[in-house]
């Protein structure tokens, strides 16, 4: 994948490919610039490690913005996104690839290597290496899906729609043999599932006076605070 930070490019690269492909070249047109200006208005998070999560985000924000302008309702507009969203997920490959003898090992490997190089500003873990190895225990204390999500004022909206396909792979796991392998599906898709909304519900709680907060983040809380009184 080339990480270009280009309209065009980052839709072909994300899980909407084939729906820009069905649209009208007028409703094209109308995507590219919106897409364009959703890059630049989220540039700050713009590096290697945000590109693949920013080519489904993006792209998101911007056909549904465009259908809606187009006539579609935005049940309709809804539809259409999350329909490809959902059918670019392919859960059966993590049944047969927990077939094979080294699968267990390398995801061992390969899901601390993916969050630290598959994702950058926006977002924060906190790992737990005290843990046996046959565990991953981690915590998502932030998310790029609820940064921006919440920018852009569709949080309640998309937020579902990306934690529905993180339970399409965690229902892989309830069919993987392997017993080990299937709790690291499952607990990789509900941390994420957690990430999205859980994170934004939690804040609404803190904010409320109904969790304590965290000391570290006391300016964050107090800025919320903030736009909760306006």
């Amino acid at each position: 994948m080339k990480k270009v930070y280009e309209p065009l490019n980052m839709i072909m690269n994300g899980r909407y490919a084939v729906l820009y492909g069905k649209l009208a070249p007028e409703l094209q047109q109308q995507v590219i610039a919106r897409m364009a200006e959703l890059i630049e208005e989220d540039k700050g998070y713009e590096d290697k490690g945000n590109y693949g999560h920013l080519c489904n985000i993006l792209p998101t924000i911007a056909i549904d913005d465009v259908l809606q302008r187009s006539g579609k309702s935005a049940d309709e507009a809804f539809e259409m996104t999350s329909s490809h969203m959902w059918a670019a997920l392919t859960p059966e490959m993590f049944q047969k690839m927990s077939k094979l003898p080294f699968f267990l090992s390398v995801m061992r490997k390969i899901i601390p290597l993916g969050f630290k190089y598959g994702s950058g500003k926006g977002w924060k873990y906190v790992w737990h290496p005290e843990d046996p190895k046959e565990y991953y225990h981690f915590e998502t204390l932030e998310c790029l899906y609820k940064h921006l999500f919440t920018k852009h004022g569709v949080l309640e909206r998309f937020g579902p729609m990306f934690c529905h396909s993180d339970i399409i792979v965690a229902a892989a796991s309830l069919f993987v043999p392997n017993q080990t392998v299937s709790t690291i599906l499952g607990g990789f898709a509900f941390s994420c599932f957690w990430g999205i909304l859980e994170m934004h519900q939690q804040e609404q709680r803190v904010v409320k006076g109904w969790f304590p907060e965290n000391p570290k983040r006391h300016d964050y809380y107090k800025s919320l605070r903030k736009k909760s009184l306006k």
